[in-house]
């Protein structure tokens, strides 16, 4: 596993693409929300990108450039396919037919699920059905080179007699090459081995290097491609994979793009180095500064060798009054980091309204303010097998300090007090020296509290507004809060302000589950219905498994007699179309073993029934299984009770607001994990209830917080709302 540095810096069936529908699994709105975000058209009402979506959609085109592309690919296939556009197979030059293109784009690039081309091309005109993969590497590249790189392609495939479908052109943008995991790289690979076996044998792309420029990924690529018989051809650099020359072309392009890479690196990082001891810009400008053109004696603006205005520092002075308050407020004023962070969101500073206590804490520690650029404190390591980035520091001599009096916005007083209060809060945290994740584990903290929980609510609570489970907003000693980040932080929207003690969540919680679910009415009701299902399952008929096991037998007669065959001749014989009808068999053979052993399981007789006083006994001892470990009870709670959304309300005569909590559970997974739990002679007639997802759900809506001794001693159940 290396690492590399490579930063220092702190459809309808007559159209041949399917429109996208509801039925398809993916909501119109998603599609329409990343292609607004990827052309800047996202409006102030529109729901802000999940992570998911923004990782979905990296190294997408924007829209603008996926019409254009579209519009390309469309124009060049009615010059180049001519009878595939009377046919139907192309559709018609317009603007619906350029909509319907880019949106499967976007679908198959978001989504990763690939189509298959459908249509039947004539086998004497053409050879087959040909895939196209695109990349331009960063920003600074022109989007039009996917398009040059496309009409190459298919003019290179239609002189070789092949036809490229919409449905099998993939594309990155902005994404550089050194790494495999890229979306559009990945989906091109997915589609060469899934439609091996159809009309796809080839593979073209501009050159070998648009593919990969890491030496390991370049062999892979051939050998993938090998394996599956396919033909890779770089249109300009005359690449043709399985010639006599395609391993020495394969060598030298992997040598020379390991070369470029490294030597691109060195002369990024010197020329970043450069420029940090000129005292020019290195990137986009801090939060109080912004990026002007430099002017010479005579007022002129400072070309650079491209013939580009060289950029510098400047103060901001609209954003550095906000830097200048904040930094009195936390080191004059001892405000908290969040509470700065929320009077920021409420004044939209910067028009955001999702500033976060560790903005703060980043701006405040920045010694720009007082004239210093420190750079090369930190550099970025990149894993080439993983493809993740983590950050290291750089010993002190490698630090490039510079002194800048001209960048200088604060009074050095402010800064000492700024800087001691920012050390005695490290110095108090519970946290200082320790690691944010639980026995080594890289997952965000509302996963690690799930998988190993603090409290017994923990991963069972939701908030109603951003959807995000619930975790403790204070957790000193007995006096645990439980909450929404996002509401207290008042950030994302989210209007979930109020926090609630986990002590009256869970006692809410557990009385209603004792007082309402584990009751003899509700158990009695529960073993009924489930014998009613158990005798029904043993009235259906049995599955004939007759014909599936003579399948099966001739299924494997016929690959055996294959395997000898190609055994004994392999030698003076080209065995491949015999060992591909023998994976068929395989495939088939493995099909078949599924549904036999799916009628078996359909044909076992069911499990006898349950007794009722066997479960009704053991009450107390389900009762328990609440008052167990934390891990262990907040498994049991969440087995129950499945995901509890919060409702936040208000009650005439109360000053807080009191918290709803909106149950949708099943008893039976309950059942089956206590009858497992305890040995219960009925485990077997639970587990094989749960196997055949048979349930037993209820909804219900409790008060989350613990009724006054007068109201338990009264029997009243007046949070139980239904």
């Amino acid at each position: 596993m290396g690492l590399d540095v490579v930063s220092s810096q702190s459809e309808t069936p007559a159209d041949p693409v399917r429109s996208i529908t509801e039925d398809d699994g993916v909501q119109l709105d998603e599609i329409d929300l990343i292609l607004r975000s990827t052309e800047g058209q996202m409006t102030v009402g529109d729901p802000p990108l999940t992570i998911s979506q923004k990782r979905a959609k990296k190294g997408m085109p924007s829209a603008t450039d996926l019409r254009a592309l579209a519009e390309v690919w469309l124009k060049t296939a009615h010059e180049l396919y001519p009878d595939l556009v009377d046919s139907g197979v192309v559709a018609s030059l317009d603007s619906k037919s350029i909509e319907q293109l880019v949106r499967a784009f976007a679908r198959r690039f978001t989504t990763a699920e690939l189509e298959p081309f459908e249509s039947t091309l004539d086998r004497k005109k053409y050879a087959g059905v040909a895939a196209v993969y695109l990349r331009y590497s960063d920003d600074n590249s022109s989007p039009r080179s996917l398009d040059d790189q496309l009409v190459q392609a298919m003019r290179k495939a239609a002189d070789e007699g092949r036809y490229v479908p919409w449905e099998f052109c993939f594309a990155d943008a902005s994404v550089t090459g050194r790494t495999h995991l890229r979306r559009g790289y990945l989906l091109v690979k997915e589609a060469l081995e899934r439609f091996c076996d159809t009309q796809l044998d080839t593979l073209y792309i501009e050159d070998f290097s648009r593919a990969a420029r890491n030496a390991v990924e370049t062999y892979r690529l051939a050998m993938h491609l090998e394996r599956l018989r396919q033909r890779l051809i770089g249109v300009s650099d005359g690449f043709v994979l399985g010639t006599d020359a395609a391993q020495i072309q394969i060598m030298a392009a992997a040598m020379f793009n390991q070369l470029f890479i490294d030597q691109l690196r060195h002369k990024v990082l010197r020329g970043m180095k450069g420029a940090a001891r000129r005292g020019t810009s290195l990137g986009l400008a801090i939060f109080g500064y912004k990026l002007v053109e430099q002017r010479d004696d005579n007022g002129r603006p400072v070309i650079n060798s491209k013939e580009k205005p060289v950029k510098v520092l400047a103060i901001d002075q609209e954003q550095m009054q906000y830097v200048l308050m904040a930094a009195r407020w936390f080191g004059e004023e001892h405000k908290s980091y969040k509470h700065i962070a929320r009077q920021f969101s409420a004044m939209k500073v910067d028009g955001k309204s999702n500033w976060r206590g560790n903005h703060i804490s980043k701006i405040l520690a920045c010694p720009l303010y007082i004239g210093v650029r420190i750079y090369n404190r930190t550099q970025t390591e990149w894993d080439k097998e993983t493809g993740e980035f983590k950050i290291a520091s750089n010993p002190r001599k490698d630090w490039i300090i510079t002194k800048m009096p001209a960048l200088k916005a604060w009074p050095d007083e402010l800064w000492r007090k700024v800087r001691r209060r920012a050390a005695e809060i490290r110095r108090r945290s519970p946290r200082t020296g320790k690691k944010l994740d639980r026995q080594n584990l890289a997952m965000p903290e509302c996963d690690i509290n799930e998988a190993y929980p603090t409290t017994i609510v923990d991963g069972l609570l939701y908030c109603p507004h951003c959807d995000r489970p619930l975790r403790l907003v204070r957790s000193h000693g007995k006096y645990q809060q439980v909450g929404c980040v996002n509401g207290t932080e008042q950030v994302h929207n989210c209007t979930l302000r109020s926090s609630k003690s986990v002590r009256h969540v869970s006692t809410g919680l557990l009385e209603y589950v004792k007082e309402k679910l584990l009751t003899e009415e509700v158990i009695t009701e529960l073993v009924n219905q489930a014998n009613t299902f158990l005798a029904e399952e043993a009235a259906k008929p049995k599955v004939d498994i007759t014909p599936i096991e003579t399948a099966l037998t001739e299924a494997t007669a016929q690959q055996k007699k294959l395997i000898e065959f190609v055994v004994a001749n392999q030698s003076k014989h080209d065995m491949s179309a015999y060992l591909t009808r023998s994976d068929q068999l395989g495939e088939r053979i493995g099909d078949l073993q599924e549904q036999l052993k799916a009628a078996k399981a359909a044909n076992a007789a069911p499990p006898p029934p349950i007794k009722a006083e066997d479960v009704l006994a053991r009450l107390d001892d389900l009762c328990r299984l609440f008052e167990q470990s934390v891990e262990k009870s907040a498994e049991v709670l969440k087995l129950l009770l499945g995901k509890v959304v919060v409702q936040e309300v208000a009650i005439k005569g109360r000053k807080r607001k009191a918290w709803i909590g909106h149950v949708n559970g099943d008893l039976v997974p309950l059942m089956a994990h206590a009858s497992k739990v305890l040995d219960c002679p009925d485990r077997n007639t639970w587990e094989f209830l749960l196997h055949r997802i048979w349930t037993k759900r209820f909804t219900a809506e409790v008060m989350l917080e613990d009724r006054p001794a007068y109201v338990r001693n009264a029997g009243h159940h007046y949070h139980f709302l239904c």
